[in-house]
């Protein structure tokens, strides 16, 4: 009983805040990459969209007679 008692130790305040902050700016700057990727994604998927959107070039093209879907407010498109 008195090893577990004599083993005991302290770690400094300046320490624990520095690892928090730490794992804090890796955890942030890795979120940020990970958003930067995926909002170019999205845009190339936008570009995509509006190219594929004018038809394939055939003049009974199904996609170039086939109207857009009316959307109301509430809805949006990305």
């Amino acid at each position: 009983m008195n090893y577990i008692a004599e083993t005991t130790f302290s770690i400094p305040v300046g320490w624990a805040l520095g690892s928090f902050m730490g794992m804090a700016t890796l955890v942030g700057g890795l979120g940020r990459i990970i958003y930067g990727i995926l909002m170019l994604r999205i845009q190339a998927l936008e570009k995509d969209v509006a190219r594929l959107s004018r038809g394939c070039g055939m003049v009974n093209c199904h996609w170039r007679m086939t109207s857009a879907p009316n959307l109301t407010q509430t809805e949006t498109t990305i």
